[in-house]
């Protein structure tokens, strides 16, 4: 007993409050599985974790990668309905759910959604994104969203959007009617768009949008600067950023999973130009550079 006693001695104990921060700061998925099995207190501190991110994708090279049973898990309630609701915060929907039934689901029991990609229509979801008071970043094709009606920009999707991704493109003839009402949309402060077209009729309406400060083009890696058009006005606007991207799925797991992200680039690449360590003339970069970064 005495010698147990002494072995017990040897053990390292920490408090609770630290072994839950030192199990959560263990994001990788492989992590977390090993995790859960170590103690019944330590799964309920990691488990969340595990479903930060769902996806209706494949594999991504960055972690998290949504467990394959998860939308099962979410259709027929398998855990509490607050299990969900804190622990999911980003939704990522690559292509056409298999069931619509399920995307019903997940999107009302998770409630707690922060960030959302779809390349997928969403108009029959509507009354559902509209519940999802704490949206905040958002990739999403406007026109095919309300299609087919015209965009309402009063919907409470809209409430409380401060980074908007546009991944349709909107004929530049709508850019009056759409730039009017992205002006009116409370939180929105940093705005993307897929299309150069759509934003170069944009780009001179906003330039009383002064509540917008960051302003950005993708476009898929390699770009080729002469074969994009970029007006001496857009090109000088200060928010304005053109990023050349390497891998559209991958930089939004990485965003969601608490890495950088193209808007972190942007914002960077913003303040350096702005404070003068890269040339106040350049406004074009790759995400997978960070040659400007040597800069700073």
């Amino acid at each position: 007993m005495a010698s147990g006693s002494w072995i017990t001695q040897l053990v390292p104990v920490f408090p609770l409050e630290l072994e839950r921060e030192m199990a959560a700061s263990s994001p990788v998925r492989r992590n977390i599985l090993s995790l859960m099995l170590v103690a019944w207190r330590v799964k309920e501190w990691v488990e969340p974790h595990l479903y930060r991110v769902v996806s209706n994708g494949g594999h991504y090279s960055y972690f998290p990668v949504t467990p394959p049973d998860l939308w099962l898990a979410i259709d027929n309630t398998l855990k509490p309905a607050a299990f969900w609701s804190t622990s999911v915060k980003s939704l990522f929907l690559d292509h056409t759910p298999e069931k619509e039934r399920t995307l019903d689901s997940v999107l009302t029991v998770c409630n707690g959604i922060t960030r959302l990609f779809s390349h997928f229509p969403l108009h029959n979801h509507l009354d559902q994104l509209g519940s999802l008071r704490g949206l905040q970043r958002v990739s999403i094709g406007l026109v095919e969203l309300f299609s087919p009606g015209a965009i309402d920009f009063s919907h409470p999707i809209f409430r409380n959007i401060s980074h908007l991704e546009l991944l349709d493109m909107p004929t530049p003839a709508d850019a009056p009617e759409l730039c009017i009402g992205l002006a009116v949309l409370p939180k929105l402060t940093h705005l993307a768009f897929n299309s150069p077209r759509l934003l170069h009729a944009m780009a001179p309406l906003m330039t009383q949008f002064t509540r917008l400060r960051c302003i950005v083009l993708l476009l898929p890696e390699p770009v080729r600067p002469k074969q994009v058009d970029i007006s001496p006005g857009l090109s000088g606007d200060g928010r304005f950023v053109l990023i050349g991207q390497t891998n559209y799925s991958d930089d939004w797991m990485r965003g969601a999973s608490g890495g950088e992200d193209y808007w972190d680039i942007a914002e960077a690449f913003i303040k350096a130009r702005k404070t003068g360590t890269v040339d106040r003339s350049r406004f074009s970069i790759c995400d997978a550079d960070i040659s400007w970064r040597s800069e700073l």
